[in-house]
């Protein structure tokens, strides 16, 4: 499959709207995790064919250095990805032309649930990320805060997000309480769910110094108790930056679970909840059955405890799926 170009039509923004889709050959019919991952402000949905992303992930999942996964790039104009207005306006200011609209809802009523018609995806929070470089590091970062029930891994990559409400800023929110409502650092503070992973990251000479904010968000979050890594390379806010750490990113976000089992031809690895509730859906026998509703009851009820409860999937390292595995429900502790 590669890399392909799709349209959507917008009922929040009421245009159309382009969307970048990578799959990597030979795994088009078998669900994947996605990620979703967001362009900066001059940017659209090239964004992964400029970055040569396509052909990185290919090199890296042939190598079994990470798992197949579709990658999404969906234009999000230069809006920040956040609802500003109600109807949808490119206005023309002092910092450029800037786009207002329901950018949010777009993103996750109608791209998200696109995807998941369209192509074979995983369609549960576990197999569902979101990243993004600059104003769509941003972008990623106030969305999957904001939405922990829909990712499990958020990645912002010299995300430009300040520490104070500004001058340039005014030409996206309407006010401090608008910016509030959307700064990852604000969002983090008051952060409920911790069930995620999040990679920060900035060039220690990155013109906009979003290192700082990096670093104060990377301290909020690790002391709720989230799984958070933040990095400070080399390197300025720009392409050459971004292009430089794109392994380390697909790392993150497609490397295998810490708890998968691999061999020379398999891998095993404890499924989702979604693969649980299909095998369940499916399974003929009533025992079978029984047991696998139990399993995942335990998931649902010990999260922390997801790999002892749960079903274990058996697939070859190209992706093709044998059989599962079930093991002995545990006694509660």
């Amino acid at each position: 499959m590669g890399l392909i170009t799709k349209k959507v039509e917008s009922h929040f923004l009421r245009k159309t709207m382009n969307l970048s889709i990578y799959c990597a050959d030979g795994y088009e019919k078998t669900a994947l995790p996605v990620l979703y991952f967001l362009h900066g402000r001059t940017g659209d949905e090239r964004l992964l064919q400029q970055l040569g992303m396509d052909k990185i992930a290919d090199a890296l999942i042939e190598a079994g250095e990470i798992k197949p996964l579709r990658i999404v790039c969906p234009n999000i104009d230069n809006s920040r990805g956040i609802n500003s207005s109600d109807d949808y306006e490119a206005v023309v200011g002092k910092y450029g032309t800037v786009h207002k609209g329901r950018y949010e809802d777009y993103l996750v009523q109608e791209i998200i649930p696109y995807v998941d018609r369209v192509f074979p995806t995983i369609r549960d929070r576990c197999g569902r990320f979101i990243g993004g470089v600059s104003s769509g590091g941003y972008a990623a970062l106030s969305i999957g805060l904001r939405h922990p029930e829909l990712f499990s891994k958020i990645g912002g990559h010299m995300p430009a997000v300040d520490l104070s409400f500004d001058a340039e800023d005014e030409c996206y929110f309407a006010d401090q309480a608008m910016w509030l409502k959307y700064d990852p650092i604000t969002i983090a503070e008051t952060l409920a769910r911790t069930d995620i992973k999040v990679f920060l990251d900035d060039g220690k000479d990155d013109e906009g110094q979003f290192y700082r904010a990096c670093e104060k968000l990377f301290l909020i979050l690790k002391q709720k108790g989230v799984d958070v890594q933040n990095h400070l390379f080399e390197g300025h806010h720009n392409k050459e930056y971004i292009t430089s750490h794109l392994k380390t990113y697909l790392h993150f976000y497609g490397g295998d679970s810490e708890t998968m089992i691999k061999t020379e031809r398999l891998r095993l690895y404890p499924a989702s909840r979604e693969q649980m509730e299909a095998m369940i859906a499916s399974e003929q026998d009533e025992e079978l059955k029984k047991a696998y509703t139990e399993m995942l009851d335990g998931c649902l009820r010990h999260p922390d405890q997801w790999d002892w409860y749960a079903i274990w999937m058996i697939e070859k390292t190209d992706g093709t799926h044998i059989r599962s595995e079930e093991r002995r429900v545990g006694k509660e502790c």
